[in-house]
């Protein structure tokens, strides 16, 4: 009988180290469960984060091209006004020089009339 008691305050230690083993393992596999929750949340919330951007960045993207096609015309329009007022510029220097030779009463001779 001295043998039971034995065996079973022996087993009643060995039970009572097994549960607190479980706890434990009970509370760290809680412990990490709630770890994994919270990085879900916080990768969908990066991914969500990730997509707005992404969306974001195309509407910049769409938005430079606009403006670069404008620069582009504004550009060239200004090409265009730069070449005609020098055209313009050139042809008022000519009539100023043919003003002058008018005032002195000579037409200056163009090689054809040589």
């Amino acid at each position: 009988m001295r043998f039971a008691q034995e065996e079973v305050q022996r087993l009643e230690v060995e039970l009572t180290k097994q549960e607190k083993l479980h706890q434990a393992l009970e509370d760290e596999k809680n412990k990490a469960n709630e770890t994994i929750e919270q990085l879900t949340k916080t990768q969908n919330s990066m991914k969500e984060k990730e997509k707005r951007q992404a969306e974001r960045m195309k509407e910049l993207e769409q938005d430079i091209e606009a403006k670069n096609t404008l620069v582009k015309a504004k550009n060239a329009d200004l090409i265009k006004a730069s070449e005609k007022q020098y055209r313009l510029e050139q042809e008022l220097a000519f009539y100023k020089l043919d003003a002058k030779f008018e005032l002195l009463g000579q037409m200056p001779l163009l090689d054809d009339e040589q």
